[in-house]
């Protein structure tokens, strides 16, 4: 079956036309969004809420580059505050790694571990440039492979 993923980041106004569109995405089968999410604030909880009521299947990065959770400090504080909390025993959403050239390969060990009982995928914004690092990307729980 082909899948569209696209990619979004979780400010307001992608979060409210997800919303809106939740219930004909979990429907369709055909549509899993990337999420990088960018605030931590209420919209984004009152959204992931959302999207689990309606059965919504989605990716969320885990690492976003961009708002409230780019740095690495700021990973934990969204996994401590909305990934566990939320979405901890939710079954239709996918944890999601994004991957740039100069990615290492502890960064790749560390989510795997993390997420070791999950299905997980990985989102290409560059082509990591370290062997080690693409070869610790053949990790059988690695389910969907997105290329920006």
């Amino acid at each position: 079956m082909k899948r569209y993923f696209p990619y979004l980041r979780g400010k307001l106004n992608e979060l409210m036309a997800l919303r809106d569109l939740s219930e004909e995405i979990a429907e369709s089968g055909k549509v899993i969004p990337i999420i990088e999410p960018v605030r931590n604030n209420p919209n984004t909880r009152i959204s992931l809420d959302n999207f689990i009521e309606a059965a919504m299947p989605f990716l969320l990065v885990c690492n976003p580059r961009y708002g409230d959770f780019k740095s690495r400090a700021s990973h934990q504080v969204l996994y401590d505050e909305i990934i566990d909390p939320q979405l901890a025993e939710y079954d239709n959403w996918i944890p999601a790694l994004q991957l740039f050239s100069d990615t290492t390969v502890v960064t790749v060990q560390n989510f795997l571990e993390l997420y070791e009982d999950r299905e997980v995928a990985v989102v290409y914004q560059g082509f990591p440039a370290n062997q080690r690092t693409i070869s610790a990307l053949s990790n059988p729980n690695i389910v969907h492979h997105a290329f920006v």
